[in-house]
């Protein structure tokens, strides 16, 4: 469990992150596990260590999910697109459209992800 910081609320030396942490999101609901949640969560981590070794408070943790990615193979998928809270939204792809964007997003999150 972690604070608004992502700091442990048992151990507050401890920063957590990604799928290694339970984070507060949108509607009082828990990030759920996904590059989507980690590579962010491990972001603000960093910055939040930084910024209490430079003696600062942290800012708030802001996040929000804007879709979600199911790969149905190489050529299928589904992409659903949300609202603030992490609930489904109207829109959605399917099909070939759907994979590529799931692999532009894999892409990306590798690319994102190189030191």
């Amino acid at each position: 469990m972690t604070d608004p910081t992502l700091r442990s609320v048992s151990h507050p030396d401890i920063y957590a992150a990604g799928d290694s942490a339970v984070v507060a999101g949108p509607g009082d609901r828990e990030l759920r596990m996904a590059c989507a949640t980690a590579l962010p969560t491990g972001k603000y981590a960093a910055d939040a260590v930084v910024a209490r070794m430079r003696g600062r408070d942290p800012r708030k943790l802001r996040f929000r999910y804007v879709f979600q990615c199911l790969s149905l193979g190489r050529r299928d998928g589904l992409i659903q697109f949300l609202h603030a809270d992490d609930t489904p939204g109207r829109t959605m792809l399917t099909g070939r459209t759907a994979a590529w964007f799931k692999e532009q997003i894999v892409r990306g999150a590798g690319r994102a992800a190189r030191p």
